[in-house]
């Protein structure tokens, strides 16, 4: 993930510059993918070691102040499907239903006091609709599960190849509409306490598609719809 300073290069003419040469290629395919290998074998070590750690604190917590925090994606797949996190996986995703307006700012406030650092966040339209949080160098993305015409949005952000954007903090929008009842559960694994929604396999099968509980080792993303006409920002803290 890059930080801010990071973000700043990226802007810059010579970084511009320097993605029109040859070098820029030769860069992406070896450094930039070993890198990035890198640091995810160091996160899927940390998701090992410190993830159900984190998971309890948080879930513990965010119902002690009443917010509705729940896996999704990913990390619901994972303790569904394989009782476990998947293998591969290196980063912690949870869902959080957005009552108001100051849900994020109330979920910054449960988890700095505990250690969290907020890395970065996404808007759209001036609305919150995603939070990272980092804590022993792994991260955990909350998901704004949003009120939609009596159903529920959520939000993703993606950069397209084929389009040009005036600044790397730009992003292209993905949505899921979802018919989710606004209520979670509890179930229990390696000995802590997990939060998922209530509709988990009906989220599960719309995400990954009919075939989620079989192992996919060529699945590349989650089923989306693209809206390349909205473009969101994302805001760095590092």
């Amino acid at each position: 993930m890059a930080t801010q300073r990071e973000i700043r290069f990226i802007n810059s003419k010579f970084w511009k510059s320097v993605k029109k040469t040859p070098l820029y290629d030769l860069y992406r395919k070896t450094i930039q993918g070993q890198l990035e290998k890198k640091r995810r074998k160091t996160q899927a070590e940390g998701l090992q070691k410190f993830g159900y750690q984190m998971l309890n604190e948080i879930f513990v917590e965010t119902n002690h102040h009443d917010i509705k925090v729940f896996a999704i994606y990913g990390t619901l797949l994972g303790f569904i499907r394989d009782k476990d996190f998947i293998k591969f996986d290196f980063d912690m995703d949870l869902g959080i239903f957005v009552d108001t307006q100051e849900t994020f700012r109330q979920l910054e406030n449960v988890l700095l006091p505990l250690g969290y650092r907020k890395v970065r966040e996404f808007e759209l339209h001036n609305l919150i609709t995603e939070q990272t949080y980092n804590k022993n160098g792994l991260e955990v993305d909350f998901f704004g599960i949003f009120p939609y015409e009596n159903k529920y949005i959520t939000y993703g952000f993606y950069q397209d190849t084929n389009v040009h954007y005036d600044s790397a903090d730009l992003f292209n929008v993905r949505y899921h509409i979802m018919e989710i009842e606004h209520a979670v559960e509890t179930i229990n694994i390696h000995g802590v306490d997990i939060t998922i929604p209530r509709d988990y396999e009906y989220m599960l099968k719309l995400f990954y598609g009919e075939n989620w509980r079989i192992p996919d080792p060529n699945f590349e993303s989650i089923a989306k719809v693209m809206d390349k006409s909205v473009m969101g920002k994302e805001i760095r803290y590092d």
